[in-house]
């Protein structure tokens, strides 16, 4: 800015000519001498604060002309600091006092930016720049500081303050008054509610913490209103009496169905929760009321099961496809709104039938000869032993879950989806899981050896693996017949392994499971398409042992008992690269790389003697 000051103040006096003896030279001449006075008064403070801000440039509400920007830097971080200290903030709507604290992972001030912005206020070498710094004589010029607020923050805040500070309207009641020993129905009109405006709320918080002022304490509140009018209310206390007297039967009569007929009765009060006062019935409750039936009746379809025979070459049916039945809730609530209507107009008794329809199972017998299962594509095997009875239990249960089922070209296998559910509920013992950083007792203890032989299974198929995750540390299960890294640990809802059929026919999956040997084998039947899956590259290295044993003291056991609760496990890291071809294809190319914790080995010990 200095040299383009200069190199102006001399061309502005190479073409300054004021003729002698001129009235207008003599005006020129001024004029000219003013703007070199002018340019001489710019040149000056451009040398006076090379290395300071312009006089007149402001950030926030606070002046930082003068200032170098290091200097400034520290004007602002005092400023945030002492800013935050006024914090927690109480805020008040009418009696309730509300306290929201500071936090500095949510709200992120840009100092350093902030301050590079004002530094540059008429450093610009051009006209632009000459502009603001003449225009720093006649006002300040003012620069933002920057402030991140995390909208996820603002949104919680927003939301505990309605929770605190809400009061919700209260909608119009139907109650019930004995009037000469009948039941009459009257409305109690409803009352209007104040809730926080949070759109409102939020933009004005933030604000205020930009420009590092305290907001409002006062909550800006909205009315929420009642909008039912007289009318409305009458002529629903008038439909309320007439279903008062009414009663309502929903049957279900199927035709050559598994299931039974049944019935249900509503009358009387039992049909006043599903008036509304504007007129017409609450559709969303009547929906949640036939779904509630529904579950009673509904039958899911039951898919053929189906089991390779090497002898035959076939996949032979041994659990029989059944149709399924479901409700059509939908149909039956356009029929069910449709009685209620002609019942409040008049009284008595209706009778409707819920429509249903069966559902057809997506794999039936007929179906074996196209669903492309010829040969096996691809094996997976482990030993598991050394397992507790109750984990050789599990696997096997997995295992028995995990047999017959089905895999169409393009869908997504996953494993958790296969299995169901894992609990003490759906049969599963107490065996021992990694949790909560540590090994311990929990239902479905093993189940990973079937995850992790499936995962074997399908890449030794050569199917793209979508979805695999490897355990905390190495268990010795996996390493028994393979090095370590091959292994897949599941745990629902938030781990599961999952695959990709991307053959031309469907994948029949196959368990054997050895209780006598503890092996587990896993095949998938399929069409082979002539694709070849090699892996290579697997090594083991990096191997850390593990930490000290740890004692813990358990009051709970006898004096100078131990008893281990933890085993000890070497860290190590391990990769392997998964290549699959098929001709001059390359369908696969995946490094796979697992990182495996150090593990101490944890006692519970007595008291000491």
């Amino acid at each position: 800015m200095t040299t383009f000051l200069v190199n102006l103040y001399h061309k502005m006096r190479s073409h300054i000519h004021v003729p002698r003896k001129s009235f207008f030279g003599f005006i020129a001449g001024g004029i000219g001498g003013v703007v070199i006075l002018c340019l001489l008064g710019l040149l000056l403070l451009t040398v006076s604060y090379h290395n300071q801000i312009y006089p007149g440039v402001r950030i926030g509400s606070f002046a930082v002309g003068g200032l170098s920007a290091s200097e400034a830097e520290l004007l602002l971080t005092n400023s945030v600091t002492a800013y935050r200290q006024q914090w927690p903030l109480v805020l008040s709507d009418d009696g309730h006092w509300l306290s929201v604290s500071f936090d500095e992972q949510a709200i992120d001030y840009d100092i350093e930016g902030a301050v590079a912005q004002a530094m540059n206020v008429g450093r610009s070498v051009s006209l632009v720049g000459l502009k603001e710094l003449a225009a720093l004589v006649y006002a300040p010029t003012q620069v933002a500081l920057p402030a991140e607020v995390d909208d996820e923050w603002l949104m919680s805040v927003a939301a505990s303050l309605s929770a605190e500070a809400d009061v919700p309207a209260v909608p119009p009641q139907l109650i019930l008054n004995d009037e000469n020993q009948t039941t009459v129905a009257k409305v109690v009109p409803g009352e209007n509610g104040r809730v926080l405006d949070q759109q409102r709320w939020k933009e004005s918080f933030a604000a205020a913490i930009s420009q590092l002022r305290l907001p409002e304490r006062q909550l800006p509140m909205k009315v929420e209103t009642m909008d039912y009018t007289a009318e409305q209310l009458d002529q629903t206390a008038e439909r309320a009496n007439m279903l008062l007297a009414s009663t309502l039967v929903i049957q279900f009569s199927p035709e050559n169905a598994v299931v039974s007929a049944q019935q249900w009765q509503l009358s009387g009060e039992e049909l006043l929760p599903f008036i509304r006062f504007d007129g017409g019935f609450n559709e969303d409750l009547l929906t949640e009321y036939l779904t509630s039936v529904a579950s009673s009746i509904d039958q899911a379809p039951q898919n053929a099961v189906f089991q390779f025979d090497e002898t035959s070459q076939k996949v032979v049916e041994f659990v029989p496809a059944e149709p399924g039945l479901q409700i059509n809730v939908a149909s039956s609530l356009a029929t069910m709104v449709a009685a209620l209507k002609e019942l409040e107009v008049e009284s008595g008794e209706k009778t409707i039938e819920l429509a249903y329809g069966e559902t057809q199972p997506e794999v039936s017998l007929a179906e074996v000869n196209r669903l492309g299962i010829k040969e096996v594509i691809g094996v997976g095997t482990s030993s598991f032993k050394g397992s507790i009875a109750s984990r050789v239990y599990n696997v096997a249960l997995a295992a028995s879950r995990l047999n017959g089922t089905l895999i169409k070209p393009g869908e997504e296998f996953s494993f958790n989806a296969a299995v169901g559910e894992i609990s003490g509920a759906t049969g599963y013992k107490a065996a021992y899981i990694i949790q909560n950083g540590r090994t311990e007792l929990g239902d479905g203890g093993g189940v990973c050896q079937d995850s992790t032989t499936v995962f074997r299974a399908a890449l030794n198929a050569g199917l793209p693996i979508t979805m695999r995750r490897g355990h905390a540390y190495r268990v010795g299960y996996y390493e028994q017949d393979v090095k370590a890294g091959i292994d897949a640990t599941v745990y629902s809802p938030t781990t599961d392994f999952r695959f990709v059929n991307d053959t031309p026919g469907h994948i029949l999956i196959q368990t054997e499971t050895d209780t006598e040997n503890l092996t587990l084998k896993v095949l998938f039947f399929g069409t082979d398409d002539g694709r070849v899956a090699t892996i290579t590259d697997h090594v083991v290295w990096d191997v850390t042992p593990p930490p000290p044993d740890v004692y813990i003291d358990d009051p709970t056991l006898a004096p100078g008992q131990v008893k281990q609760i933890d085993w000890r496990a070497s860290g190590a890291k391990a990769k392997f690269t998964y290549t699959v071809v098929r001709g001059n294809e390359v369908l696969q190319d995946q490094t796979f790389v697992t990182t495996y914790k150090p593990w101490a080995a944890v006692y519970l010990r007595g008291p000491q003697q």
